[in-house]
Parts: C-alpha cells; sequence; structure tokens
C-alpha cells in the first residue's frame, strides 16, 4: 500500500513538472499577455552549422525560457508576492513608495538632487537660452520654457525613507532660479500643481502611472494656450470641454503597474477623462515646434498642437534621445531651415530630464544664430 501512494505522488510530481511542456506545444489554456518592453525572440533554424558552433543550443535557451508554458502566469504570480509581501516592483527602476504609489527611482533621484549637473552646467544653459528668447523676439518669434509636473515633487510624501534625503539645490530649484534671474519664459507646473494639489477637482497625478494624469495634463494644456494668448496678445482657438468621463484608470494613467505583470491591479482612485473640442471661428493661430519629453503625450490627448495651431511638429528629445555630437555645418544649415517656419517654440522638460535638458537643441540653435 505504502509502494502505490508513493507512485501516486511521483506520478503526480511528474505531471506537474511535464505539465508546462505539455502547455507550451498545446495550448491547453489561455495565458495573459505580459506588459512592458519585451524583445521578441523567434524560434530558432535547425543547420547543421548552428548545431557545432553552439549558435543553435544558445537561441534555443532563450526561446524555451521566453515560451514554456504557463510562463506568465508564473511571472504574475511572483511578481505579486514581491510587491504584497515585500514591496518591491519587478519593473524597470520602479520604487514602491508608502500607500503604494510607484515611482520611477530617476524622478526620485532628480527631487533629492543626486543627478545635479552644477550651477556653471545651468548657468550656462539657460544664459543661451535667453539670448535664443531675445533674438526670436526680434524676428516676431518667441520662446518659452515649461517645466512639467514630476512625480517626484507631487508625491515626495510617499518617497521610502530609506532613499538619500533632499539636497538644498536641485536641477529644478536651480534653473528655476536661473530662469527668473535672467528673464527667461518659464511656466513651472511642476509647482503649479503643488498648489493645485488639495484643490483640483480630479486627480491631478496617477498613482499608477509614470506621468501626469490625462486631467492634469488638460489642465496644463489649457493653462499654456492662455499664456500664450496673454504673453503675444492673440486670441487663439478656444478649447472646449464636452464631457469628462469619470472611470477607473487606463492607458497612461497605468502604465507603470502595467509593466510590473501583476495577478491584480492595485487599488485605486477613479480618474477623470476630458474629451474637448475647439472653437477656431474668426481665430488667431501659431506654428508651434514643440522640443521635449515624454509628458507631451499626456498633454497631446487634446490634440492642441494640430487644432489649436497650425502645421505644428513635436520632436521628441530634440528628434534624437542618444543624439550627442553637434551637427556639421550642412546638418546645421538644414536645422536651422526646419526651426524658420515656427513662431512659437517650446521647450518642455520634467524634474526628471533637467539633467540633460535640451537635448542640444540650445546649442545648435545657438550655433546657428550666433557662429560666423
Amino acid at each position: 500500500m505504502k509502494s502505490i501512494h508513493t507512485k501516486f505522488y511521483l506520478y503526480i510530481f511528474l505531471g506537474i513538472l511535464l505539465f508546462p511542456a505539455f502547455q507550451s506545444v498545446f495550448k491547453l489554456a489561455p495565458e495573459p499577455k505580459l506588459g512592458g518592453y519585451i524583445s521578441e525572440i523567434t524560434k530558432p533554424n535547425f543547420t547543421l552549422k548552428n548545431l557545432f558552433n553552439g549558435n543553435y543550443q544558445e537561441r534555443a535557451e532563450l526561446y524555451i525560457n521566453r515560451t514554456y508554458g504557463f510562463r506568465a502566469w508564473f511571472i504574475r504570480v511572483f511578481n505579486q508576492i514581491q510587491f504584497s509581501f515585500f514591496n518591491k516592483a519587478h519593473a524597470d527602476l520602479t520604487i514602491v513608495g508608502k500607500n503604494k504609489v510607484l515611482i520611477g527611482r530617476g524622478y526620485i533621484d532628480a527631487y533629492n538632487g543626486t543627478t545635479y549637473i552644477g550651477a556653471s552646467a545651468i548657468k550656462n544653459k539657460v544664459h543661451k537660452i535667453k539670448q535664443l528668447q531675445d533674438t526670436l523676439q526680434s524676428l516676431g518669434k518667441d520662446l518659452v520654457v515649461l517645466i512639467a509636473s514630476s512625480k517626484g515633487t507631487f508625491f515626495s510624501e510617499n518617497i521610502p525613507t530609506y532613499l538619500p534625503q533632499k539636497k538644498d539645490t536641485t536641477n529644478y530649484t536651480y534653473y528655476l532660479e536661473q530662469f527668473n534671474k535672467q528673464g527667461v519664459n518659464c511656466i513651472d507646473f511642476n509647482g503649479l500643481f503643488l498648489q493645485w494639489k488639495k484643490t483640483a477637482k480630479y486627480p491631478l497625478y496617477a498613482k499608477r502611472g509614470v506621468h501626469w494624469s490625462y486631467y492634469g495634463a488638460y489642465l496644463a494644456t489649457d493653462s499654456l494656450l492662455k499664456y500664450l494668448e496673454l504673453k503675444r496678445n492673440i486670441d487663439l482657438p478656444d478649447m472646449i470641454t464636452n464631457t469628462i468621463e469619470i472611470k477607473k484608470g487606463c492607458n497612461g494613467d497605468i502604465d507603470t503597474q502595467e509593466g510590473m505583470n501583476l495577478l491584480f491591479p492595485i487599488h485605486d482612485t477613479k480618474y477623470a477623462y476630458p474629451k474637448v473640442s475647439y472653437n477656431k471661428t474668426a481665430k488667431d493661430s501659431l506654428k508651434v515646434l514643440l522640443v521635449g519629453d515624454s509628458f507631451y503625450y499626456a498633454m497631446g490627448n487634446t490634440h492642441f498642437l494640430q487644432e489649436a495651431f497650425y502645421d505644428s511638429q513635436f520632436w521628441f528629445y530634440n528628434n534624437g534621445v542618444f543624439k550627442k555630437e553637434p551637427y556639421t555645418d550642412d546638418e546645421l544649415k538644414e536645422f536651422m531651415a526646419k526651426t524658420a517656419p515656427f513662431d512659437q517654440i517650446i521647450l518642455l522638460a520634467n524634474e526628471g530630464t533637467l539633467h540633460s535638458f535640451a537635448w542640444r537643441f540650445e546649442d545648435d540653435l545657438y550655433k546657428g544664430y550666433f557662429s560666423d
């Protein structure tokens, strides 16, 4: 009898071990998709050459590790245990703060000042931007810097205490000081969102997302349009709020959570999703170039670049995150020709990207205007 029981348990154990293999071949049950960036691994082609040089074995191991049965379920169960019991997020550089607020480590480091690039570097950049602003103004154009709200500042009370403490000077505080001192046009949504935090009708920031909420970006867009109207003494198309849908967070408001691949969603409040249109009757307009980071995309849901302006463009990180080398003479001429038609230049950054602001755009434009 004992032998029968032993065999029975052995067969059960072997069945559990083989079940993922059967799943990978026969797809016995549906599996959830995994969020976040996943590089594609294709099934390797078997050839004698690949077999003997070891390439086939290496590729086959990668492919099996990526496609074995119930992999997505195993990952989600493991990640849920890590999150629920140990406050760990298995997502790229994501910190689980107090009250289960998810904050990117880069935003925390920027808020604490560990990415501070120094006073001299910031002064030089602001000096160039100020000269460009004055030059563009003499040509009937304009330049404005827009500092988006950062999650590190907005949810600073939720930053874990084991991380480095905030320094007296950060990129954000010193940039803001120099913008004010040197007279650079600047809209500081990082500070404004803190003022609006307790009075806003709907959440301005998503607990489970990377960027400001759709509603927060909508308020920022409306404020930007009104600022440009006053600054340039024009009457831009009016942004009309048709409806505001209140529902569970989705898309960009939960993108960090999606990348964590949990079994269950994090408990959260509901968010507001405005739907807008534009009154363009007898209105002025501008041709706008917006150079900035990913905080533009939530603003872009209002379609303001296409509807409030005309023939406008967004250059993500100056059209190249890894653009480090200055332009050649021919490239610079082409760059200046591309920027010349725009009436308004907007440089958009947030606290977490100010260490690399403005992605050589100010250097290239400065060289185009002021070099021989």
